[in-house]
C-alpha cells in the first residue's frame, strides 16, 4: 500500500469514527425528564425520549413516545399545565407529575422566568407564579406545593431554547390538603416541545 492510499484509508476511518460519534450523541430536541421522590412516594423517574424513537413495537411504551410530556395551554392564556408522566416500565407509572405556570404575559411557554411556588392563600397577591402537584396513584393522593408556607421561598425556573422549553426544581416538599403527607421531590429537570401541542414558540 502506497503512502497516498495510508493518507485515504486514514482520513477515511476518521470521518467514519467523527459521523459514528455524532449518532451517539443525544440530539437537543429528544423530551427528557428526571426527577428523585422520597417520602410517602420514593423512587427516581426518568424518561428519555431519544431511547424510545425509532424502536416502536419493541418497547414497553403503551403510548406513543412523545405523549409522555404535555403543555396543555392557550394562546389565548397566560396560564399552562406542564404534565409528566413516567413510562410504563418505571415502578411509579400511573403517577403524574405536574407544573401549573400562570405568566405576566400571554404565551407562558415562549417566555423564560422565575416562578415562585405561592402559598394557597396568597395566589391573588401574585401576578404570576407556579404550582408543582404529584398525583399517587396507588394511593388516589394528591401532592400540592401551595399547601406548604415554606415553598413562598422556592421557584420553578423556566427557560426556552429554540423549540425547546427547559426547566428545573432543586428541591420542594408537596403536601396534602390537611398536611399529614408528604413527599419531597429533588433534581428535577426536563425539556420538551410545545410544538407537539401546536403551540409556536414566536
Amino acid at each position: 500500500m502506497n503512502c497516498k492510499s495510508k493518507l485515504l484509508l486514514l482520513v477515511f476511518s476518521i470521518f467514519i469514527f467523527s459521523c459514528q460519534k455524532e449518532d451517539d450523541m443525544e440530539p437537543f430536541d429528544y423530551e427528557y425528564f428526571s426527577v428523585d421522590v422520597t417520602g410517602d412516594v420514593t423512587g427516581s423517574i426518568v424518561y428519555d425520549e431519544s431511547k424510545y424513537v425509532g424502536t416502536e413495537g419493541e418497547t414497553l411504551l403503551t403510548d406513543d413516545f412523545d405523549t409522555y410530556l404535555m403543555v396543555t395551554a392557550t394562546e389565548f392564556d397566560r396560564t399552562m399545565t406542564l404534565n409528566f408522566y413516567p413510562p410504563d416500565d418505571n415502578p411509579r407509572a400511573g403517577d403524574v407529575l405536574s407544573v401549573t405556570i400562570k405568566a405576566p404575559e400571554l404565551k407562558p411557554w415562549a417566555q423564560s422566568n422565575d416562578y415562585t411556588t405561592a402559598y394557597i392563600n396568597q395566589l391573588q397577591q401574585y401576578d404570576s407564579y407556579a404550582i408543582v402537584s404529584y398525583w399517587n396513584d396507588a394511593e388516589e393522593r394528591d401532592y400540592v406545593s401551595y399547601y406548604r408556607f415554606e415553598n413562598t421561598s422556592n421557584s420553578v425556573m423556566i427557560q426556552t431554547e429554540g423549540d425547546m422549553l427547559t426547566g428545573e426544581v432543586a428541591s420542594m416538599t408537596l403536601a396534602t390538603f390537611n398536611g399529614s403527607h408528604q413527599i419531597t421531590i429533588r433534581d428535577f429537570t426536563f425539556r420538551m416541545r410545545p410544538g407537539d401541542e401546536g403551540l409556536t414558540m414566536d
